[in-house]
């Protein structure tokens, strides 16, 4: 399978690490990096990315797609596009590139790049097994409707800032306590958080709170001011303002 990127940021460039060992990937981005050059075809233009790949990835910002096709005429027959593209449904990139075609809508995390993401996907036609399988290295798919995609979005997709901010703010704490260099044990406590969870799934996010949090004690205090200034209020009015947006995208 030949498989072309159209757009090799952040997101791309991570799945096109992945890819590459293996399959034969074709990138078009106007900024050229000598590094996915070593583990690819290289960079061409649109129109021979797009002829050149069976399976095309749409890996570029949401308002770019529009600008991009409405300057040229591609033959998109028997090609799959998957869009990466946050808020833009399967109507909505339709109608930006012009033609009906086979296309896949995704939503990914930055994980792809370790092939620990949760992926979800919907389509117009039926994805073959080819296909799942590719995007099986990037991580867990999951098919949904698609009227599920802004929350999912806004939940999963977004979700890496989320726990990097609360890591942030860590670090920043224990800057301000006197400790040098905590990055890497507040990276060790997310990690073994999540091993906590994967090794005992049955005990809930609620419980592993419980394990931690004697009665009258240290972490105890912690959750209950953070529950007394609204820190779920604010989480979840900050996912709904998200899921708003994600809608805004794709009008």
């Amino acid at each position: 399978m030949k498989i072309g990127f159209i757009g090799v940021g952040n997101l791309g460039e991570k799945a096109v690490t992945k890819l590459s060992k293996d399959y034969d990937l074709f990138l078009s981005d106007p900024i050229e990096k000598d590094e996915l050059k070593k583990v690819t075809n290289g960079y061409f233009s649109l129109d021979e990315t797009i002829n050149s790949s069976d399976v095309i990835f749409f890996t570029i910002k949401p308002n770019m797609i529009g600008e991009l096709f409405s300057k040229n005429d591609f033959n998109l027959q028997d090609k799959t596009f998957i869009s990466f593209m946050a808020g833009l449904s399967l109507d909505k990139i339709h109608e930006l590139i012009g033609e009906k075609t086979n296309l896949i809508r995704g939503m990914p995390t930055v994980g792809i790049g370790s092939g620990d993401s949760a992926i979800a996907i919907t389509s117009n036609f039926s994805i073959s097994e080819e296909v799942k399988n590719m995007l099986s290295n990037l991580g867990s798919v999951i098919e949904m409707k698609e009227k599920h995609f802004d929350a999912f979005t806004a939940i999963v997709g977004a979700g890496p800032a989320y726990f990097a901010l609360l890591a942030e703010t860590l670090v920043e704490i224990a800057h301000e306590e006197g400790f040098e260099k905590p990055e890497s044990w507040v990276n060790t406590l997310m990690l073994g958080t999540s091993k906590i969870y994967d090794e005992e799934r049955e005990i809930g996010f609620e419980n592993i709170m419980s394990m931690v949090a004697s009665k009258g004690g240290v972490t105890e205090k912690a959750l209950e001011t953070m529950k007394e200034n609204g820190f779920k209020t604010i989480v979840s009015d900050a996912i709904k303002k998200a899921i708003e947006r994600s809608k805004d995208l794709g009008k």
